[in-house]
């Protein structure tokens, strides 16, 4: 009789990566209000971004997860598409709003100039001299 040789099972020894609370649908709503395109934020966008966000989780099971999460999210109308790309629905929005005015606040305050500092502009040369070429043709037609 031949013995077969023992064969261990190998364990895994990599650790889970944790997600947010919403899981990857909380990513991408996240990624696409950072991103804050007007016309959608494209699905290779918004894998950059989440990816740039959790660099622990393995691209191909990202790339899968976020196509999959996508679909999922236009099914239940939580995403709109707009040809190739992706923008929140007007739930989502509102919801994202709520949870970002304290980040705007702090923007609008360093946005604010003092009014002492504008400068008046001096009056521009090519006024003169279309000033100038206009009274030579008024007197050339007497």
């Amino acid at each position: 009789m031949v013995k077969k040789a023992a064969t261990t099972k190998k364990v895994s020894t990599k650790s889970k990566s944790t997600l947010p609370a919403g899981g990857y649908e909380a990513m991408i709503v996240k990624a696409i209000a950072e991103l804050g395109e007007r016309g959608g934020s494209s699905p290779i966008a918004i894998l950059k971004n989440i990816s740039k966000t959790h660099a622990d989780i393995p691209e191909d099971r990202l790339k899968l997860q976020v196509r999959m999460a996508l679909k999922r999210m236009t099914q239940k109308e939580k995403l709109v598409k707009v040809k190739a790309s992706y923008k929140l629905a007007n739930s989502e929005k509102a919801k994202t709003k709520k949870a970002a005015p304290k980040k705007a606040v702090a923007s609008k305050q360093k946005a604010t100039k003092p009014k002492g500092t504008i400068k008046k502009k001096a009056p521009s040369k090519t006024k003169k001299a279309t000033a100038k070429k206009t009274g030579k043709k008024a007197a050339k037609k007497k």
